[in-house]
């Protein structure tokens, strides 16, 4: 007898984080934003930091940026969005102790699969893949069909970029490809 599949949910420390990135667009795109999401903006406000909410709160969010502010805001705004999660208390610790080993980008991406598990819940199985000296890829099994639309994904390929970001990285770029419900995100970096 087939089980059936879990909804994918997302911490909701993560999208208050998203919610407040949404300023670093601008007071007219934020606005905007705001407006056509008022609802999933509202039940994130609304629940408690330690709660599971359906991944589609975010999805409809990320969406809406795109749309309204455009690919190249829509980046900045995934790489904020990720930095704003690294000063609260779901992903701060891992900064922390990543600055206590010795932080690279290649650090904070092997920290990735651990902090999605922090950040999601039935949204697939990540893994790292160093590829050379400045390049690694994020590899994730399982993604669901609701976290695969287009626009969901370049965010996701945004906050990577932030994740290197934080560990040093500069002139970050994210590349992404999916393969049924396998999506790889290539990252490529030089150092500062």
């Amino acid at each position: 007898m087939l089980r059936p599949v879990p909804d994918p949910l997302m911490r909701a420390s993560h999208l208050a984080s998203n919610v407040k990135a949404l300023d670093a667009l601008g007071d007219e795109a934020s606005a905007r934003i705001r407006e056509r999401c008022a609802k999933p903006i509202a039940t994130i406000e609304a629940s408690i930091r330690t709660a599971w909410l359906p991944l589609e709160l975010d999805v409809s969010l990320t969406g809406a940026v795109e749309e309204i502010a455009g690919l190249e805001r829509a980046r900045r705004w995934g790489r904020d969005a990720i930095a704003e999660s690294g000063r609260g208390p779901l992903l701060g610790p891992i900064l922390t102790a990543l600055r206590r080993v010795g932080l690279s980008p290649h650090a904070a991406l092997r920290r990735v699969p651990y902090g999605w598990t922090l950040i999601y819940r039935h949204c697939g199985a990540p893994r790292y893949e160093r590829v050379d000296e400045g390049a690694a890829a994020i590899v994730v099994d399982g993604v669901p069909e609701a976290m695969r639309e287009p626009s969901y994904l370049r965010g996701i390929a945004a906050a990577l970029d932030g994740v290197v970001e934080l560990g040093g990285g500069v002139e970050t770029f994210t590349e992404l490809s999916v393969d049924g419900d396998v999506v790889r995100f290539d990252c490529r970096w030089s150092r500062g």
